[in-house]
C-alpha cells in the first residue's frame, strides 16, 4: 500500500505539493518541502501529525532539523481534528479518485493523481473559500483570468507556468 502525502496552503487550501512512498519516510518529505520550497517560497509554519516521517518521540527528528535549518516553525496536531483540513483532503482523494479507479502501474497512479492535483488546485470549487473559489484564486490571485485565457487542459503546464510567474513576482 503507497502512503500519499499533501503540502496544503492553509489559507488557499492550493497543493502546492505530494508524494507517494512505501510508508511514512522523512527523505520524501524532505524531498517534497525541497521542491515546494524552490518552486514557491519557504513557508513560515507546518503542521502535520504525530505520523514517523514527522515526529521524534525520542531527540529531535530529521525533519525538525530540516524545518529548523529553514526557520520554518513546526506544529505537530495531536488531535486529528486540529489537523483537519489535510485530513479532509485525504477523504476527497479517496473517495474521488483512489475509491473509483484501478492503477495499472505505480506511473499510472502517479499521472492520475497529479491530474487530479491540477483539477483540484485550478477547477475544483472550494466550500471553504470565498464564494466558492478555486484554491488557485487565493493562491495566485488574477489566476482564474489567465487561466481562462489559456486553457490548454495541461495542468502540469499551467501549475508550472503560474510556478514561475509567482516566484517572478517575488523577485520584484
Amino acid at each position: 500500500m503507497r502512503k500519499k502525502s499533501f503540502i496544503e496552503d492553509d489559507f488557499s487550501r492550493f497543493i502546492v505539493g505530494h508524494a507517494l512512498s512505501d510508508g511514512e519516510k522523512v527523505d520524501v518529505i524532505i524531498d517534497s518541502l525541497n521542491e515546494c520550497i524552490s518552486r514557491h517560497g519557504k513557508p513560515e509554519v507546518m503542521m502535520s501529525d504525530g505520523g514517523s516521517a514527522f515526529y521524534s518521540w525520542r531527540g529531535i527528528s530529521k525533519l525538525t532539523r530540516y524545518l529548523e535549518d529553514f526557520g520554518i516553525d513546526q506544529h505537530i496536531a495531536r488531535i486529528p481534528r486540529i489537523n483537519g483540513k489535510l485530513e479532509s483532503l485525504n477523504q476527497k482523494i479517496e473517495k474521488e479518485l483512489l475509491n473509483t479507479q484501478s492503477f495499472s502501474s505505480l506511473k499510472h497512479l502517479e499521472n492520475e493523481l497529479a491530474q487530479w492535483v491540477g483539477f483540484y488546485n485550478f477547477k475544483r470549487p472550494h466550500q471553504g473559500l470565498n464564494k466558492l473559489q478555486v484554491p488557485a484564486d487565493r493562491f495566485y490571485p488574477g489566476a482564474d483570468k489567465w487561466f481562462k485565457e489559456n486553457d490548454t487542459g495541461t495542468e502540469k503546464i499551467i501549475f508550472e507556468s503560474m510556478s514561475m510567474l509567482f516566484r517572478e513576482l517575488q523577485k520584484k
